[in-house]
């Protein structure tokens, strides 16, 4: 199993050693210390109760994008000196570009 699948609170035995996840990536070890787990690890999980952590389903909407975006760049306008309009412009097309290759 891999880190971003356990819970936060999960035990699992690495290298050897117990530890449990306290962050995406991080766990204690039994004596206190904190470790970086890489997402390459295997992880054994320790305990029976430890359940693989379902994807995210919550979705957002390309409109709500859009349109989020479009309020947030309409106010950047009025705050960005006129010479500096391209720039904010340029970043508009690179971030609405960037969602059609995604």
């Amino acid at each position: 199993m891999k880190i971003h699948l356990l819970p936060i609170g999960a035990q699992f035995e690495w290298q050897g050693k117990v530890f449990t996840k306290i962050g995406p990536m991080t766990a204690n070890t039994e004596k206190g210390g904190t470790v970086f787990v890489p997402k390459h690890a295997t992880l054994k999980p320790v305990g029976g109760a430890t359940q693989a952590v379902a994807p995210p389903t919550d979705t957002v909407a390309l409109a709500d994008v859009i349109t989020a975006l479009d309020l947030y760049h309409q106010h950047a306008r009025r705050l960005v000196a006129v010479e500096q309009l391209h720039l904010l412009e340029s970043a508009r097309e690179h971030f609405l570009a960037s969602l059609e290759s995604s």
